[in-house]
């Protein structure tokens, strides 16, 4: 007779089970988040809530930062794909073409997450979301410092970075038959909306 299996060796069919219970929320969770992220910017370029989900769920916050990023790269980057009627649309849809918004250069230099790309260069990931899509309204110094922290991780072009946080206002209007709605936002108000700690925003509106 063959010996009887060592207990042991038996795997835990309750443990697998709720392994897998985990991991079907999980998905589940991730699903409609990324649902809800992707209704609230169609619906009207709402930023806010990926910053509110993450929020809430940090085990998927990488994840739905990752997808958010792509979203709106890709959806803006239909703009590539229309004919455009007058010269300086044109001109804003070649530009567009060539270059990249500041995260999504960064991302290509680098290869990491959203989430490790602001660790590393000591900011909180929505604030790193929203200087991004919002490069236009960054003060001088600011996209310095950026672009400064940004060198330390890789080597990228000083001038391209720089020049990076124009790209999606030239996108966004590239993208429209008619001219996209001007946004008051000023750059105190987006540091003030940020989830950085008050010290940080202090150092960030200073550069304002």
């Amino acid at each position: 007779m063959g010996s009887m299996p060592d207990m042991n060796d038996v795997p835990d069919m309750s443990e697998t089970a709720e392994s897998a219970m985990v991991e079907s929320g999980e998905a589940k969770l991730l699903f409609e988040c990324k649902l809800e992220i992707e209704q609230a910017w169609m619906s009207g370029r709402d930023r806010g809530a990926v910053h509110r989900l993450a929020g809430a769920h940090p085990e998927v916050a990488d994840e739905l930062y990752e997808f958010f990023a792509f979203m709106v790269e890709t959806h803006v980057g239909v703009s590539h794909q229309r004919e455009v009627r007058r010269g300086s649309e044109l001109t804003a849809v070649k530009t567009a073409k060539a270059a990249k918004p500041f995260l999504g250069l960064l991302r290509d230099a680098t290869g990491e997450s959203v989430q490790a790309i602001a660790a590393a260069m000591e900011v909180t990931a929505d604030f790193l979301v929203d200087l991004s899509d919002n490069g236009r309204v960054l003060p001088a110094k600011a996209r310095e410092e950026l672009v400064r922290r940004a060198r330390g991780m890789r080597e990228i072009g000083e001038g391209e970075a720089l020049g990076s946080f124009d790209v999606v206002s030239l996108r966004r209007a590239a993208s429209r038959d008619t001219a996209y709605p001007v946004s008051n936002l000023t750059f105190k108000e987006l540091v003030e909306r940020s989830s950085l700690s008050p010290e940080q925003k202090r150092f960030w509106t200073g550069l304002g």
